[in-house]
């Protein structure tokens, strides 16, 4: 387990992947939690959402993750650029549905 996740964030991801949340969602990503991070029962945020059939989580979930993998390549999203306040608000104004409609058509979330 990686020691500088914030477990409180990481349990409020999992929980919002299961109840379908997508603001909260992108809330925990925000804050530091680790979407690859695996529950007591060995499943990630996307896997917890999938279960849950929880469609527009799985979308959420994916979008975050394809923004994290721009980031590794050198690609900065705006909402990375900004602080975590900043950057909520920002999702909320549709910087994730952005990114969601580039990969599935339509909003993430």
């Amino acid at each position: 387990m990686n020691s500088n996740i914030d477990m409180k964030q990481q349990e409020r991801l999992w929980e919002s992947a299961k109840s379908g949340d997508c603001a909260e969602i992108r809330r925990a990503i925000i804050s530091g939690a680790d979407i690859d991070m695996k529950d007591d029962e060995g499943r990630n945020a996307f896997q917890i959402a999938s279960q849950a059939n929880r469609v527009e989580a799985m979308r959420t979930i994916l979008a975050a993750k394809e923004i994290m993998d721009m980031e590794k390549m050198g690609i900065k999203p705006v909402s990375y650029s900004m602080d975590s306040e900043e950057a909520m608000e920002k999702s909320e104004e549709g910087v994730f549905d952005k990114i969601g409609k580039k990969f599935f058509g339509r909003k993430s979330a």
